[in-house]
């Protein structure tokens, strides 16, 4: 419930009451249009529906990823959570009071589900957090609305991806955000605890590229607050030098924007940025918002 007063939410809710009964009456079989009728009336932003239980004959064919992308492409919710076994699962449930980190990406083949990626993350965070009882959330987070690609991609091929992801066991956030500071305040309606996210140090080069947040406000000055509210760190894994590169020149960034120096793999350390940029940078290194997790972590793009 979006609606800041009680009687607005009481209204939405009803609405949404009346639409669910009309569908049922109406509709035989499961089809996208049933779930989109949902929000007959209601204007956007006003409910999210990030969970949907099916059961019955009408169901029989249909996946939990399918009603999940369903649910984000219409923009009925913000982000759904798929469990380890691929089941649509409550974000308030299993994020709520909860360590998290966050592994973004366009897995877009099966090489990029690298699950030793989040173990390593987890690693550097219970270094960090030794008296935690209870094990961090590790998750992947695939938008449909991602920067590098913008959102024409197929449902058909969204699909094809989730279901790689999910198949690999571990946690999935589908998600309609474009930004990794949007997921942080998106995260933060159910966690205040410690948010890591984990990233290659080619995806920590974009995140801090002022070309994506052109249109806000602020600029990337803004963009870097928002991303590390309250506890919020970035995990680097380094990477080959020519894998760094190959992947920055598989954006539309200008790569020279970047410096790389040193002659292994390419760390936190090893890359500069022009000014003011580049004083930026080493304001978030000093204030230990960024982290690099051993070289034994080197990925590959």
């Amino acid at each position: 419930m979006r609606d800041r007063t009680n009687i607005r939410q009481q209204e939405a809710l009803g609405i949404l009451g009346v639409n669910l009964i009309y569908s049922i009456f109406h509709t035989s079989q499961y089809n996208a249009e049933l779930l989109k009728q949902l929000f007959d009336e209601l204007t956007p932003g006003r409910l999210e529906i990030d969970l949907v239980d099916t059961a019955g004959p009408a169901f029989s064919g249909v996946s939990p990823i399918e009603i999940g992308l369903t649910l984000v492409r219409s923009g009925l919710s913000q982000a759904v959570l798929f469990s380890p076994e691929g089941q649509l699962a409550a974000p308030n449930e299993v994020i709520r009071k909860r360590e998290v980190i966050i592994e973004r990406g366009l897995f877009k083949h099966s090489t990029e589900v690298r699950p030793e990626i989040l173990h390593a993350a987890s690693e550097q965070l219970r270094r960090e957090s030794p008296d935690v009882t209870r094990d961090p959330l590790t998750a992947m987070e695939l938008s449909v609305n991602n920067l590098r690609e913008g959102p024409d991609v197929e449902d058909s091929e969204y699909l094809r991806r989730l279901q790689g992801m999910t198949s690999s066991g571990q946690w999935t956030l589908l998600t309609r955000l474009k930004h990794s500071y949007s997921l942080t305040d998106y995260l933060r309606r159910y966690s205040q605890e410690p948010l890591r996210f984990s990233m290659g140090i080619s995806a920590l080069a974009m995140v801090l590229s002022e070309k994506y947040y052109e249109n806000l406000p602020g600029g990337l000055l803004e963009a870097t607050g928002k991303l590390f509210a309250n506890n919020v760190k970035i995990y680097v894994h380094p990477m080959s030098r020519n894998d760094f590169i190959e992947h920055l020149k598989t954006t539309d960034l200008d790569v020279d924007f970047v410096t790389v120096s040193g002659e292994g793999p390419v760390s936190i350390l090893d890359i500069e940025f022009d000014l003011p940029l580049g004083l930026l940078y080493q304001y978030v290194l000093k204030a230990g918002w960024i982290v690099s997790l051993p070289h034994e972590g080197v990925i590959s793009s």
